[in-house]
């Protein structure tokens, strides 16, 4: 069997495997020295080197390896823990991550030996690291007491051959193998039919090796037949999970939504042929496709979902890195990781919270000095969370740092003509906060190296938006800055309200309308150029929909109006429109080169007629408000 068949189950358990360690290893380094800790890092770093080593990734192997040697040591108490080891151990493990980085981009691991590798090795001054086949037993076992193990694998195991050497791996960690049936080379290969059988001899409880072997994935059932004094006993336990999922390509996955996108179309599309008919029965119909594609839909996005722990356990190694660069203490906290979204906005989103969270190291959290003479622990906490707000996500990053100077966002303001003197003493705080997203506005007096200028959180707020998401920024001086993510849970399908304009339909998501309205032309406000509307007991601009794309009619003249009122955050703006339509799920389509440039159209869609409708990009009318203010 060609070992390119096992990449994915190596890369995606290599990575489980990897994140084990680094969390047990900041356990550590907060001050936790138990046995357990120190095996569960063993029996990652194990694992992880019996998969390289199958798929011969000689690097990965050999780095593994070298954290075995030590591990053990420290297991045995010959050594002892120290900072030098910890961070030792921090940058193998940020090695290996790197290695299956670029396995995973198919550059291959690296084949000579890194310092890292040379590190290790002199640590616990080894001449050389013995080869795969050389290794000592994990543990001294001599008890005479023999049993043989029964593993049978699950039936839609694809790659049997790389998963059954996996368990031979797991199961050298608390016995020594003695011989295997078939042998160790067919294993291997994978020509077993149903089980493979392993004779052991093991001083360790056999409910722990059981316990051990059953979760890992595609093993179905053990049974140990253990033969102490002759009497045999025979313990079986039945892996029901294994069977209940099965991994998926997200190609394929892509194609299964597209299906599904069209399926909703054409639904809709029945329901408008259908409606000039008066039929019970093609009625029922119609709602029955309409609660089964509904339900269909649901089943496809919720497999296209994943946590948006994929996203944050990349954070922590992150912030301990340049925090160490900076000379802070800084400790992470995450919350929400369960949390699910979309598996695109989830790979979309890291970039963009990199880059706040750096910015929150570098400009945020202050020199443990400076903490000091401001009463503060001298530990900063950035905290990363996710929770649900209805359909959407809200992503915060907060810290506890010195917070945002006011004072000083507004005179970089001044100085580079984005805000007048008079306009800027009449700002609120949020407007202020949202200078910060204008390109190239920093209030940084030095260039870092670390996130230079502030250049950058246009463009963060650029990808957010371009997710259909919104960004929003409080902060307290002296105490911390919290910047918040609004954003889909899901990308594909929307709720929208159609609405009218002239011989045009357009899409407005539902989650960006606080309400509509029907208002005379009496009500609307001339302020110089600009209009405006009294709403909630605030005064908010006014745009017309005519104006904003040329329709070439007087929309302005009408004795009354048809009235949109979005939202953002706690922002408003209006939008006049010529009608409104009704609502419906929508299906987003990219914008064709064509019309890219157009900032206020976000998507496309098809209607049930087989018309085309844009989707309006509402987060383009609040920039605009940014510049012009409150009204």
């Amino acid at each position: 069997m060609e070992m390119n068949q096992y990449l994915d189950i190596f890369i995606d358990e290599s990575k489980q495997h990897l994140q084990n360690m680094y969390d047990y290893l900041l356990k550590v380094e907060n001050g936790t020295r138990e046995d357990g800790v120190v095996h569960e890092i063993f029996r990652s770093a194990h694992t992880l080197k019996g998969m390289a080593a199958t798929m011969g990734y000689e690097h990965v192997t050999e780095l593994t390896h070298g954290l075995e040697n030590i591990l053990d040591e420290l297991r045995n108490e010959k050594i002892d823990w120290s900072n030098d080891l910890i961070d030792l151990m921090f940058q193998a493990v940020e090695e290996l991550s790197e290695s299956i980085d670029k396995i995973m981009k198919g550059e291959g691991a690296p084949l000579f030996k890194t310092d890292t590798l040379t590190e290790l090795h002199e640590f616990l001054s080894y001449p050389s690291l013995s080869k795969e086949g050389e290794e000592k037993p994990l543990s001294s076992l001599s008890t005479d007491d023999d049993s043989i193990i029964k593993i049978q694998l699950a039936e839609d195991c694809l790659l049997k051959g790389a998963r059954a050497y996996m368990v031979l791996q797991k199961i050298k960690e608390y016995a020594t193998v003695i011989k295997t049936s078939p042998s160790f080379e067919e294993i291997k290969e994978g020509n077993f039919t149903e089980h493979f059988i392993i004779h052991i001899r093991s001083e360790e409880p056999f409910s722990l090796i059981q316990k051990e072997v059953m979760h890992m994935t595609d093993v179905k059932n053990v049974e140990l037949h253990i033969r102490e004094n002759k009497k045999e006993d025979v313990v079986s336990s039945d892996h029901t999970s294994a069977s209940e999922t099965v991994r998926v390509k997200l190609d394929d996955l892509n194609v299964l939504m597209n299906l599904v996108e069209e399926l909703v179309i054409d639904r809709t599309r029945i329901q408008q042929m259908i409606q000039p008919f008066s039929d019970h029965d093609l009625d029922d119909t119609v709602k029955h496709l309409f609660r089964l594609t509904n339900d269909l839909q649901q089943v496809v996005i919720n497999m296209r979902m994943v946590p948006i722990e994929t996203a944050f356990k990349r954070f922590p190694p992150m912030v301990r890195n340049l925090a160490r660069t900076l000379g802070k203490k800084i400790r992470v906290k995450l919350t929400g990781q369960e949390t699910a979204l979309d598996r695109t906005i989830v790979e979309k989103i890291g970039d963009p919270l990199v880059h706040l969270i750096r910015n929150s190291i570098d400009h945020g959290i202050e020199q443990p000095e400076q903490r000091k003479e401001n009463g503060k622990e001298l530990e900063g906490t950035i905290e990363l969370s996710a929770r649900y707000k209805g359909s959407r996500i809200l992503i915060e990053i907060k810290d506890d740092g010195s917070g945002i100077n006011r004072q000083s966002v507004l005179a970089k303001a001044i100085s580079k003509n984005i805000v007048s003197n008079q306009k800027a003493n009449s700002m609120h705080d949020e407007d202020v906060y949202q200078l910060l997203f204008t390109p190239g506005f920093s209030t940084a007096d030095e260039v870092s190296n670390l996130s230079g200028r502030g250049v950058g959180l246009d463009v963060v707020r650029n990808s957010i938006e371009a997710l259909g998401g919104t960004t929003s920024v409080t902060s307290n001086s002296g105490q911390g800055t919290v910047f918040s993510i609004d954003i889909p849970a899901t990308l594909s399908i929307v709720c929208a309200m159609l609405i009218k304009m002239k011989e045009d339909i357009w899409a407005v998501p539902i989650s960006s309308i606080a309400e509509t309205l029907f208002i005379e032309k009496e009500e609307i406000l001339h302020i110089g150029e600009e209009h405006a509307i009294h709403f909630r007991n605030k005064v908010i601009p006014l745009f017309f929909l005519s104006e904003l794309f040329e329709y070439n009619e007087e929309q302005k003249e009408r004795l009354h109006h048809y009235v949109v009122i979005l939202e953002k955050g706690k922002k408003y703006v209006a939008l006049v429109v010529d009608g409104f339509l009704h609502q419906q799920d929508i299906v987003v389509k990219p914008l064709s080169s064509y019309l890219k440039h157009i900032s206020l159209v976000s998507g496309t869609t098809i209607l049930g007629d087989g018309k085309v409708a844009l989707i309006l990009n509402h987060n383009e009318l609040f920039k605009d408000r940014v510049k012009g203010g409150d009204g």
